[in-house]
């Protein structure tokens, strides 16, 4: 019977997987101690090793050291990616919003003060919603709210 090869250790983890950095002496391992109170480790680099209950947020720890050492950018928990369309129709909006503002601080207010602030009003509400769709706020106004109302021009 042909004799098993000890696996390599992490400590007192049996490592799992590792990634080693292109041209560089930094190398990053995922290890599993089926005994410990935390059986995920991460470690590697020049931070200490992290440890975890689930295999998911250890591989999400190792992914996030490797994408790091490669100089990608790593979004916090929670962010959410904008399409260039929709970043631009938020920018126009906003744009429009900042136009509206500036018009009525450079008016000699002959327009009527309530429908000036209406419109502002609006166009800042509509953007606030569409960041809330997006997924970029939360929690600001409720379903029902949203699909309510008015749209900016």
């Amino acid at each position: 019977m042909a004799k098993r090869d000890k696996p390599a250790m992490y400590g007192h983890y049996a490592i799992v997987e590792r990634y080693q950095v292109p041209g560089e002496s930094v190398e990053f391992v995922l290890a599993h101690g089926s005994e410990e109170v935390q059986p995920w480790a991460v470690g590697g680099g020049v931070r200490q090793g992290d440890y975890f209950h689930s295999e998911k947020a250890a591989r999400v720890e190792f992914a996030r050291r490797v994408a790091e050492s490669l100089d990608l950018i790593v979004a916090p928990d929670g962010a959410v990616a904008v399409l260039p369309q929709e970043r631009k129709e938020l920018t126009d909006l906003a744009r429009s919003y900042q136009e509206a503002a500036a018009a009525f601080e450079g008016s000699e207010h002959d327009c009527d003060e309530n429908d000036m602030a209406v419109d502002m009003r609006t166009a800042a509400d509509a953007v606030t919603i569409r960041l809330q769709e997006l997924g970029i706020i939360a929690g600001v106004y409720e379903t029902w709210e949203m699909n309510t109302a008015p749209r900016a021009r």
